[in-house]
């Protein structure tokens, strides 16, 4: 039997041999991997862009829209779709004295002293003889046999006093106006027609 013959090279530590782990991918950052996972799913990333540009809205909004949102024509509250929404700029308020407009016609009777709007409506009439005063009447349905006059406006017991300016909450609408006289302390109906008018808008 041969006996085994050892060297110094027998007796070193034997290395072992294996794959070590690598890193297969970039290291990400906790940011970094939540944006591919939102990236990944179509309808997170969409709402992500709505409201990032519901945001900017928010912010240009003012820039883009130079209307301001107090000039507001309460006129307009619950009109139907499609109605009529012109209107007459008229100047600011001025008191009125009981002069018509220069340039107006001549005319008699209950009559406009101007165009009216739905800042003033001025209406004029002649004196007539043996009146005492007089009384003005508006409605909004037309006047008929009933002698239904309406809403009472003004009333005066002086004679010379042939002026009257309603500012009684007027809408763009038709308005039926009559006026009447005093005589011997009862009221009579003056004999004219009722005056008619289309009141326009107006802003102030």
């Amino acid at each position: 039997m041969a006996e085994m013959q050892l060297s110094a090279a027998d007796f070193r530590p034997v290395e072992a041999a294996g794959v070590a782990q690598t890193i297969a991918r970039p290291s990400l950052s906790y940011w970094q991997d939540a944006w591919i996972r939102l990236r990944a799913n179509r309808r997170a990333l969409f709402s992500l862009y709505l409201v990032i540009g519901l945001l900017a809205f928010t912010v240009a909004g003012p820039w883009l829209w130079r209307l301001d949102p107090n000039a507001q024509d309460l006129d307009q509250i619950s009109q139907p779709p499609f109605a009529d929404r012109r209107a007459v700029i008229v100047e600011p308020y001025a008191p009125w004295h009981g002069a018509s407009a220069p340039g107006a016609p001549p005319a008699s009777g209950l009559r406009l002293a101007e165009a009216a709007t739905t800042q003033a409506v001025r209406l004029l009439w002649d004196s007539m003889d043996g009146a005492a005063g007089y009384r003005l009447y508006r409605n909004l349905f037309s006047i008929g046999e009933e002698r239904a006059f309406g809403l009472p406006l003004f009333e005066t017991s002086k004679a010379d006093e042939t002026r009257f300016e309603d500012r009684l909450d007027l809408r763009p609408r038709n308005y039926f106006t009559r006026w009447s006289r005093w005589t011997s302390g009862a009221a009579s109906p003056a004999p004219i027609r009722p005056l008619k008018c289309r009141w326009t808008g107006s802003l102030p």
